[in-house]
C-alpha cells in the first residue's frame, strides 16, 4: 500500500506535460477487434523470419502485417502454451521463440511443428527453473538464456544440454545478485550482462567469475542510480546504457567510471520526463530514445537536447496513443516502432506513414483550430499563417510549433471579420491580408497588432466590390489585386485607397472571361494572371488594360480545362496552372500549352496547389495525394495518406513553400509540413513468407499424431516442397510481405514455374489458387513491392510435386509393357500353330473359293453398273426437277406479270368503290400466287443445298419494325395490339442476311395475325449469349392471343405441304411451306426454333440465330439527349399490360419516372392524388373511356398538361381531335420516334404533329420524266409484258423505244444512243444475255442495262450481273422498285453528262 501511494504521489504533480505543443506524429492501431489476444501488451519481439510476437496477459500473438495468430493454453493439449500471462520473448540462434510466462515457467515454440516444450520449476528436481513467474528472458552471444525469476533469482540455461545454473541472493556474499526478483536482463555490447532487481538496484555479471557488481542507490551521491527498483535496461547505438526506474525516473550510464546522470519529471519544465516510472525504452533510426512510462504517455528524448517531448492520448485525435500506460516499446527491422500499452493494444508508428509532418486539431489548446484548411502565407518574422473553414485565422511558429488562434469576434473591431478564411497574402510591410467567405477583407499588421477592414457597401461608390475573396496579390507596384466570387476583379491602391473593378462584359472579348475568381500571379514580365472557375484563364496587360483570354478548345492546342486552380511561374519562366483536369504547363515563348494528366504518372487529375524545389521538381497537391514531378525526366513520385499525408484529398491555393526551403500543403484533415531534400528513397525489402495452405478450401495442418497424413511435415512458413498427390485438384497458397506499412503499399506477383507463362500481378490480394495442375514438378514464385513502390527483385519460392496417379508411374508402365510383349508372344505363337494348321485346310478351299470368285466379280460388276445408272438417273431427274421448277416460275411470272401490273396500273386511276375491291382482290390473289411461286422456289433450293446466306451489316431494329410496319394496317383493322420489344443489351447492328430474317418474321408475324382475333401480338428480341469474338447468339420470340394449336398437331408444322387440319386449310389456307422454309433458314443461321401452344390461348413461336456484332459505330440521340430529360415524371395509360410493361422499361431505360395505369379512370385517379406528372401518354381504344375522353377530361383539369396520343393506322377520329393532344404517334411504336416526340415535349415545342402513317402514294406521276429525264429502250418479246412496261413508262412521261428481240436491240443501238435499256432476258432469235454481252465489248458509249425478267432464282440474278448488266428486276414487276431503279439510274446519268 505505502508503495501505491508513493507511486500516486509521484504521479499527480506531474501534469504539465499535456499542455505543450509538438510535432505530431500519428499511430495506427492493433487491437481485439483486428485479432489480438488481449489488450495488454507486456512484451514485443521481431524475430529471424520477419514475424512480430506480441506477449499479452491472454496468450502469445504471431503477426505478419495481416492477421494475428494467437496461442494459448489448451488443457487437453500438452503440447500447447504452459500459462497465458506472457512476460517477456526471446528468440535463439536456430530460430526458436522462447515464452516466459507469468506462472507457467519458460516456454520453447518449434515453429516447424507449432508445438511448446515446457520449462517449468519442480521442487523434486534442482535441474529445473527456481521459479513458474518468470520476468525477463535474454540470449547472450553464446546462445545461452538467461531467465529472471520472481523469487528464484537469475538463471542459466543452456540450451543444447538443458543443463540450468542458478543465482540467488546471498544475504552474506557482496558479490551475489542483489536480489532474487529479477525484473530486466540485458546484454550489451561488450557481451556483459545487467540484471535489474525489484528492490536492490542493478548488477553487472561477470559471467567468466561469477561476481556480481552492485549499482545501487544512495541519497548522498548524485551520480548513483536514482532508484533501487529497475524496470528496463537498454543500451543505444552510442553505447549508453539506459535505466528506467519505478519512481526515480530515467538513468543513463554513459561510461563505467562517470556515473549515472539522471532525468526526471520537473514540474516547472514541460520539456522534461512527463513522470519517473518507465517501464519500456528503445532506440529509433534518428537515435531518440523512446521512453515508456506508466500514465505519463510515450515521451521522446533528443539525447542531444536533453529534450523530452511527450504524446499521450488524446480523445479529438483518433491517431494518437490509445492509452498513457506504455508497458513495451520496440523498433523493427524496418525502423518502425511498435508501442505496447496498458490496455489499449498495439500503437504502431510507421515511418512510411510519418514520412511527412502532420499537424491537425487536438484537445490541445494550442493546436490548429480547425481541421479543414483554405489558404496558407508567410509573414515577413517566418510565421506560417493558416486560413480555416470556420475556425478562424491560425499563426504557426516553425520554430516552437506553438499555434496562436485569432478568432472573430463580433462587434470587436480589433478581430478579424470572419471566421471562415478563404485566401491569404503576406506582404513584405508586415501585413497579413485575409479574404473570408461573405465578410470581406480584414489587413492585420503583425508590428502594430492592428487590424484594418475592406468590405463592400453599397452606399459607397468606391468600395471593394464583393465580400466573397478567394484570391489576394500584391504586384510588383506593390498594388493588390482582390478576385472576387461573382463580382470580378479589384485593383487596390493602398496609398489612395482606391479600387478599380474588370468585370466580364459578354460583348467585349478583351474584358474578363468570368467574375468568379479564384486564383492570381504577377509573373516576372510584370503581366496579371488571372484563372476563374469556369471561365478558363486570363492574361491582364497593366498598360492597356486588356485581357487576353486562354480557354478549352478541343480542336485546338489549348489549356485542358476552363476550372482554373492554382496559377505559377517556375525558375525558368513557365507558366504552371493547375485546372480540374490536369496540369498545364504554358510556353510564353511557344505560346503552346502543354498537358500532364494522371496518364502522364500525376497522382490526381485535379490540381489544388504548386511548388518547386530547389532541383526545378514541381510539388503538386491533387485530389488523389501529393505528387512530386519532374518537368525535365517528366518522372512523378506520387505520395498518399499511407506516406503521412493529412489525407489523399487537399484544398485549393493551400499550398507554400517558405523561405526556409519548407513546403506546407493543406487539406481537409489539417495540413503537411515537410523539407523537399528530406524526403528521399528509403528501399526495404521485405521478407516474403508463406503464411497459409489450403487443399479444397480448407487449411492443412501440419502432420501429427491427430493428421499423419497430412503433406505438410512442417509450417508452411517453413517449408520449401510439397508433394502432392494428382487429387489434390484445388490448392492455395496465402503469402505475405512481412512489410508493416499501408495494406494497399502490400501488393503482390507470383507464377508457377512449369505452368504460367507470365507473372500475375494480383494488387493488394496475398494468395494464389491453382485447379487441375497435371503431374509433375512445378515452383511456385512470389514477389512483392519495396517500400518504395517498385518490385523487388528478392522473391520467395516453393517447390510444388503433383504425384501422378499409379497407371501413369514409371514402374506401372514398365509392368504394362512387360505383360504386353508377353501377351505378343503368346498370340504370335498361338497364331503361327493356327495358321499352320489352318493352311492345309485352306489350300482344299482355295480352288473351290476361287471359282466363287469369278462368279462373285462378274454379279459385282452388274452392281456397279446399275448403281451407276441409277446414280445418272437420279441427277438428270434432279436437273430435271430444278430446271421444270425454274421453267415453271418463269412461264407463271410472265402472264403473272401482265396480271399484277395491270392490276396496279388500273389502281392508279380513278375508280368506285366497287372497281376498286374486285382491283384489290386481282393484286391480292397475284401476291398470294406469288407468295406460293417464291416458296416453292425456296423450299426447292433449300432442299438441293443451294440455298445460301448473305453476310452484311444491318439494323436490327430497323429491321424488326419494317416487318411490323407491314402488318399494322391489318392488326389495325381487325383490332390488334402489335407490340414489340428489345432488350437494351441487344447489339443494334449485327452482320448477317436481312432478307432471310426479315422472311421469318413475315411468316411468322403474318401467322401470328392470321390464326388472332383479338387481343395482342408481340414480337420480342433477346440477347442469349456473347462470345469473345464477337458473336452474338440471339434469341427471339413472337407470341399471340389466337386460337392455339393441339399438342398432337405441333409435330405437323414443320413438315412441308402439312398444316395442323383440314378445316384450318380450308377457312385459313396456305401452302404448308411457311413454317418449314423458316426451319430450314433458320438453322442455316446458326439456331434453332421451338413452338409452345395451348388451344384457346394463344402460341409463342422462339427461334434463336448466330450472328456477329457490327463494327459499325452506333449514334443514338436518345445517348446524347437523356440528360435533358432525366427525372421527368410521366403516366402511361394503357389497357394492355403489354404495353404498359414495355413503355415503362423504355422510359425507364431514359432515366424518366413512369407511372401506369390500366384504365382511364385509373388515371384520373392518379392525377387527382396530388402527384406530379410532366406528360401523360395514353393509348387510344380503351374499354370504358377511350383515349379522346380521357384527354377532355384531363385539358379541364389540367390545361397545362401535355398529352400524348397512341394510335392505330388509319384511326381518323383522332385526328379530328388533334387540339387535344401534343403529339399522336402511330402503333407499332418506334423507339426513335417516341424519344424525339417526348424530347419535343419537353422542349415546349407544343405543336400538334401526329407521326406520318404508311400509306401508298401515287408512285406514277407524269412529270417524274422530267425531274429525271432518260432515253429508254424497251427489250421484250411479250405482248402482255410490253403493255404493262409502256403503260407503266407513258403514265411516268417517258417517249420510248421497243425491241421485240436482242437483234433488234443491237440494230437499235446502231442507230441511237440510249440512257436505260430494260432487257428482257428469255427473247427469240438473240436473248437478253446475248445481247448485253456484244454490247458491253462492241459499243464505246454503255448504257445502264437493266434485267427485266420471270426468272427469280438467286443464280438467275448473279449470271445476269456477271454477265455485264447494271441492275436486276424479277417479274412481276413492283412499281415502287421500278421507279426507284428509274430515278436512281436517272441520277447517275445526270452526273455522268455534267462531268463529261
Amino acid at each position: 500500500m505505502k508503495a501505491l501511494v508513493c507511486l500516486l504521489l509521484l504521479i499527480l504533480p506531474c501534469n504539465c506535460f499535456v499542455a505543450f505543443s509538438q510535432q505530431q506524429i500519428r499511430f495506427e492501431h492493433l487491437g481485439i477487434n483486428d485479432g489480438l489476444s488481449q489488450s495488454n501488451v507486456t512484451c514485443i519481439l521481431q524475430d529471424s523470419r520477419g514475424f512480430m510476437w506480441f506477449g499479452t496477459k491472454d496468450g502469445i500473438n504471431s503477426y505478419d502485417g495481416y492477421r494475428f495468430t494467437v496461442f494459448k493454453k489448451n488443457a487437453t493439449d500438452t503440447n500447447s502454451l504452459s500459462h497465458n500471462f506472457i512476460k517477456s520473448i526471446a528468440e535463439d540462434n536456430k530460430g526458436n521463440i522462447w515464452i516466459g510466462t507469468y506462472g507457467g515457467g519458460v516456454n520453447r515454440f518449434n515453429r516447424n511443428k507449432r508445438t511448446f516444450t515446457h520449462y517449468t520449476h519442480n521442487t523434486q528436481n534442482a535441474n529445473s527453473i527456481g521459479d513458474n513467474f518468470i520476468t525477463s528472458l535474454q540470449f547472450d552471444t553464446d546462445g545461452i538464456l538467461w531467465i529472471g525469476t520472481q523469487t528464484g533469482g537469475l538463471n542459466r540455461l543452456d540450451p543444447n544440454t538443458n543443463q540450468i545454473t542458478k543465482y540467488v541472493f546471498n544475504k552474506n556474499d557482496p558479490n551475489s545478485v542483489s536480489d532474487n526478483f529479477i525484473n530486466a536482463i540485458y546484454e550489451d555490447s561488450r557481451k556483459r550482462l545487467w540484471i535489474g532487481t525489484l528492490r536492490n538496484g542493478l548488477n553487472l555479471f561477470d559471467k567468466k567469475t561469477g561476481v556480481f557488481m552492485r549499482f545501487q542507490h544512495n541519497p548522498k551521491d548524485d551520480a548513483s542510480l536514482s532508484s533501487n527498483t529497475v524496470c528496463r535496461i537498454f543500451e543505444d547505438s552510442n553505447h549508453r546504457l539506459w535505466i528506467g526506474t519505478l519512481g526515480g525516473g530515467l538513468n543513463v550510464l554513459e561510461n563505467d567510471k562517470g556515473g549515472f546522470r539522471h532525468f526526471k519529471n520537473d514540474p516547472a519544465n514541460c520539456n522534461s520526463l512527463p513522470i519517473n516510472v518507465v517501464f519500456a525504452l528503445a532506440e529509433d533510426d534518428a537515435h531518440n530514445i523512446w521512453v515508456g512510462t506508466e500514465n505519463g504517455g510515450l515521451s521522446i528524448l533528443n539525447p542531444q537536447t536533453g529534450i523530452f517531448t511527450t504524446y499521450t492520448q488524446d480523445d479529438i485525435d483518433d491517431q494518437s496513443l490509445t492509452n498513457n500506460s506504455i508497458y513495451s516499446v520496440y523498433k523493427d527491422r524496418q525502423g518502425n516502432m511498435w508501442v505496447g500499452t496498458y490496455n489499449g493494444g498495439i500503437n504502431l508508428y510507421s515511418k512510411g506513414f510519418n514520412k511527412f509532418v502532420h499537424y491537425r486539431h487536438s484537445s490541445l489548446p494550442n493546436s490548429l483550430s480547425h481541421n479543414k484548411l483554405l489558404g496558407i502565407c508567410e509573414g515577413t518574422d517566418g510565421d506560417i499563417w493558416l486560413g480555416t473553414d470556420g475556425g478562424g485565422l491560425n499563426r504557426f511558429n516553425p520554430r516552437t510549433k506553438q499555434f496562436t488562434r485569432y478568432a472573430h469576434k463580433k462587434g470587436n473591431t480589433n478581430s478579424i471579420c470572419g471566421d471562415v478564411i478563404i485566401s491569404l497574402y503576406g506582404d513584405m510591410d508586415d501585413n497579413i491580408w485575409m479574404g473570408s467567405y461573405g465578410e470581406g477583407i480584414t489587413i492585420y499588421n503583425t508590428k502594430n497588432n492592428t487590424y484594418k477592414h475592406l468590405k463592400h457597401e453599397t452606399a459607397i461608390a468606391n468600395s471593394l466590390c464583393g465580400n466573397n475573396i478567394c484570391a489576394i496579390s500584391q504586384d510588383a507596384d506593390k498594388e493588390m489585386w482582390i478576385g472576387t466570387y461573382g463580382y470580378g476583379l479589384d485593383k487596390y491602391n493602398i496609398q489612395t485607397g482606391r479600387f478599380t473593378n474588370y468585370r466580364h462584359d459578354s460583348t467585349n472579348q478583351n474584358s474578363l472571361s468570368s467574375d468568379r475568381v479564384v486564383h492570381i500571379r504577377q509573373d516576372s514580365r510584370g503581366y496579371i494572371w488571372v484563372g476563374t472557375f469556369e471561365g478558363g484563364l486570363n492574361l491582364l496587360d497593366k498598360k492597356t488594360g486588356i485581357f487576353t483570354r486562354f480557354m478549352h478548345n478541343d480542336h485546338s492546342n489549348s489549356i485542358s480545362s476552363n476550372q482554373i486552380t492554382y496559377i505559377f511561374e517556375d525558375k525558368f519562366k513557365n507558366i504552371w496552372i493547375g485546372t480540374h483536369f490536369g496540369l498545364n504547363c504554358y510556353n510564353p515563348t511557344t505560346r503552346r500549352f502543354t498537358v500532364y494528366t494522371m496518364r502522364d504518372g500525376l497522382s490526381g487529375n485535379i490540381i489544388y496547389g504548386i511548388t518547386e524545389d530547389s532541383k526545378s521538381n514541381l510539388w503538386l497537391s491533387t485530389n488523389n495525394g501529393i505528387c512530386r514531378f519532374n518537368p525535365i525526366t517528366k518522372a512523378c513520385k506520387k505520395f498518399s495518406a499511407a506516406d503521412g499525408l493529412q489525407s489523399n484529398e487537399f484544398s485549393g491555393t493551400s499550398a507554400l513553400k517558405s523561405r526556409s526551403g519548407h513546403m506546407y500543403f493543406g487539406g481537409v484533415n489539417g495540413f503537411n509540413e515537410f523539407s523537399p531534400n528530406s524526403i528521399h528513397q528509403e528501399i526495404y525489402d521485405a521478407p516474403l513468407i508463406f503464411t497459409g495452405f489450403q487443399i479444397f478450401n480448407k487449411e492443412v495442418p501440419v502432420a501429427d499424431a491427430l493428421n499423419p497424413n497430412s503433406p505438410l511435415t512442417q509450417s508452411i512458413s517453413e517449408t520449401k516442397k510439397i508433394v502432392l498427390s494428382y487429387n489434390s485438384s484445388v490448392i492455395s497458397f496465402d503469402f505475405v510481405s512481412l512489410n508493416y506499412t499501408s495494406k494497399e503499399k502490400r501488393q503482390y506477383a507470383y507464377r508457377l514455374m512449369g505452368f504460367d507463362k507470365d507473372w500475375n500481378y494480383i494488387g493488394t490480394r496475398h494468395s494464389a489458387t491453382y485447379t487441375n495442375l497435371d503431374p509433375g514438378n512445378y515452383i511456385l514464385e512470389v514477389k512483392g513491392l519495396n517500400t518504395e513502390g517498385e518490385w523487388s527483385t528478392q522473391t520467395t519460392s516453393l517447390q510444388l510435386i503433383i504425384l501422378p496417379p499409379f497407371w501413369l508411374t514409371l514402374w506401372f508402365k514398365l509392368l504394362i509393357g512387360i505383360g504386353v510383349i508377353a501377351g505378343v508372344l503368346f498370340i504370335y505363337r498361338y497364331r503361327v500353330r493356327s495358321i499352320k494348321a489352318k493352311n492345309a485346310a485352306l489350300e482344299i478351299l482355295v480352288q473351290e473359293r476361287t471359282q466363287q470368285l469369278g462368279k462373285s466379280i462378274n454379279e459385282e460388276r452388274s452392281a456397279r453398273e446399275d448403281a451407276e445408272r441409277a446414280r445418272a438417273e437420279a441427277e438428270q431427274a434432279n436437273k430435271a426437277k430444278s430446271i421444270f421448277l425454274a421453267t415453271m416460275s418463269h412461264e407463271i411470272r410472265t402472264p403473272m406479270n401482265g396480271v399484277i401490273g395491270m392490276a396496279s396500273l388500273l389502281a392508279q386511276t380513278s375508280l368506285n368503290e366497287e372497281q376498286r375491291s374486285y382491283t384489290e382482290t386481282i393484286q391480292t390473289c397475284g401476291e398470294n400466287l406469288l407468295t406460293v411461286i417464291n416458296d416453292i422456289l425456296d423450299f426447292s433450293k433449300i432442299e438441293s443445298g443451294k440455298m445460301e446466306l448473305e453476310e452484311k451489316e444491318f439494323n436490327l431494329r430497323i429491321c424488326i419494325e419494317e416487318v411490323l410496319d407491314m402488318f399494322a394496317p391489318k392488326a389495325a383493322q381487325i383490332g390488334l395490339d402489335l407490340v414489340y420489344q428489345i432488350e437494351c443489351n441487344v447489339p443494334h447492328y449485327i452482320t448477317g442476311d436481312t432478307t432471310r430474317l426479315r422472311q421469318i418474321l413475315i411468316n411468322l408475324v403474318g401467322n401470328a395475325i392470321k390464326f388472332t382475333h383479338k387481343g395482342e401480338v408481340f414480337v420480342r428480341v433477346y440477347l442469349m449469349k456473347l462470345q469473345e469474338d464477337n458473336t452474338v447468339q440471339l434469341g427471339f420470340e413472337v407470341r399471340d392471343t389466337g386460337i392455339g394449336i393441339p399438342k398432337d398437331k405441333l409435330e405437323r408444322l414443320f413438315k412441308a405441304f402439312s398444316q395442323v387440319d383440314s378445316s384450318t386449310t380450308r377457312k385459313y389456307g396456305g401452302t404448308g411451306l411457311g413454317l418449314v422454309i423458316c426451319e430450314k433458314l433458320i438453322r442455316l443461321m446458326g439456331g434453332y426454333i421451338e413452338v409452345e401452344s395451348k388451344p384457346g390461348k394463344g402460341s409463342v413461336f422462339a427461334f434463336t440465330i448466330a450472328a456477329k456484332t457490327a463494327c459499325k459505330e452506333i449514334t443514338d440521340e436518345t445517348l446524347v439527349n437523356a440528360n435533358d430529360i432525366a427525372g421527368k415524371r410521366i403516366l402511361i395509360v394503357d389497357d394492355n399490360a403489354t404495353n404498359r410493361k414495355i413503355l415503362k422499361m423504355q422510359l425507364e431505360e431514359w432515366r424518366l419516372q413512369p407511372a401506369l395505369a390500366a384504365s382511364g379512370q385509373q388515371a384520373l385517379d392518379i392525377l387527382n392524388s396530388n402527384q406530379h406528372f410532366d406528360l401523360v401518354l395514353t393509348d387510344m381504344h380503351m374499354p370504358e373511356m377511350s383515349g379522346i375522353e380521357l384527354a377532355e377530361q384531363i385539358r379541364s383539369l389540367y390545361p397545362k398538361l401535355p398529352i400524348m396520343l397512341l394510335s392505330s393506322v388509319g384511326d381518323d377520329l383522332s385526328k379530328e381531335h388533334r387540339d387535344l393532344f401534343s403529339f399522336v404517334l402511330t402503333k407499332p411504336i418506334k423507339q426513335q420516334a417516341l424519344f424525339k416526340y417526348i424530347l419535343n415535349t419537353f422542349s415546349n415545342a407544343m405543336n400538334v404533329v401526329t407521326e406520318k402513317e404508311t400509306s401508298n402514294p401515287n408512285v406514277l406521276q407524269a412529270d417524274f420524266a422530267e425531274q429525271f429525264p432518260l432515253q429508254i429502250l424497251l427489250a421484250e418479246d411479250n405482248p402482255f409484258n410490253q403493255a404493262v412496261a409502256t403503260a407503266i413508262l407513258n403514265k411516268l412521261g417517258y417517249q420510248f423505244e421497243i425491241a421485240d428481240n436482242g437483234e433488234q436491240v443491237l440494230e437499235k443501238m446502231q442507230q441511237k444512243s440510249y440512257d436505260v435499256i430494260l432487257m428482257d432476258v428469255q427473247m427469240p432469235e438473240m436473248d437478253g444475255l446475248e445481247a448485253t454481252r456484244i454490247i458491253r465489248e462492241t459499243y464505246g458509249t454503255q448504257p445502264v442495262i437493266i434485267a427485266m425478267t420471270a426468272n427469280a432464282m438467286q443464280e438467275d440474278k448473279e449470271e445476269c450481273l456477271h454477265i455485264g448488266m447494271n441492275d436486276y428486276l424479277s417479274k412481276p414487276v413492283d412499281l415502287d422498285d421500278l421507279v426507284l431503279l428509274l430515278k436512281k439510274w436517272a441520277i447517275n446519268v445526270i452526273k455522268a453528262k455534267r462531268r463529261a
